[in-house]
């Protein structure tokens, strides 16, 4: 029950009350998914058509994006891209689409996408900006806070507060991310 509890508190600190800097699906959704990933992670990447059909499906759904740099250099480049762009630039879904769906295994491939997309030197500064490591970190603390080492990492929960948080490790499908929000939902009806 304790473990549980605390749990609870580090998953509503994090996912909750914090200032999402990528929201995606229903801002005011009643259930609140927070996917913690890394462009470098096949499971992360694996997982992501899943993530986009439950946002098609589930009118409900608000998804939180944190990705982390915890693979490689190329995550750490790759996440500050994708913020930056998420926190200056408004384009960011057009990037995670293309970081999740293509292969960008190096560095260079990395640095050519970004260098098509108009490379400068304000570009470079947004992506080393404190707003932006900010973000990057909060995932990589969440992620800690729950004892956890691998990505993706899923977490589940419903605006009311009803219900436990659900917390899913690794690669998922759609058909068990719909039936942990599923079950959130039905606790949220039964509370009323």
């Amino acid at each position: 029950m304790k473990k549980q509890w605390c749990l609870t508190l580090i998953i509503l600190l994090f996912c909750c009350t914090s200032e999402a800097a990528i929201v995606i699906g229903n801002p005011k959704g009643s259930i609140t998914l927070t996917e913690v990933y890394d462009y470098q992670c096949g499971y992360c990447r694996a997982s992501e058509d899943s993530v986009e059909q439950l946002i098609n499906q589930q009118d409900g759904l608000r998804v939180r994006l944190l990705p982390v740099a915890i693979i490689n250099s190329q995550s750490v480049v790759q996440a500050a891209y994708a913020m930056s762009r998420a926190l200056y630039h408004h384009d960011f879904n057009e990037v995670h689409h293309d970081f999740m769906f293509e292969n960008f295994s190096d560095m260079t491939s990395i640095h050519d996408y970004i260098e098509c997309r108009g490379m400068s030197a304000s570009i470079m500064r947004e992506m080393q900006s404190k707003k932006v490591k900010a973000e990057i970190l909060e995932g990589e603390t969440l992620m800690k806070s729950l004892h956890q080492h691998e990505t993706p990492l899923f977490i589940l929960q419903s605006a009311s507060g009803t219900k436990s948080p659900v917390v899913m490790v690794g690669q998922q499908n759609a058909q068990t991310l719909s039936m942990a929000i599923e079950s959130l939902q039905e606790n949220t009806s039964d509370a009323r």
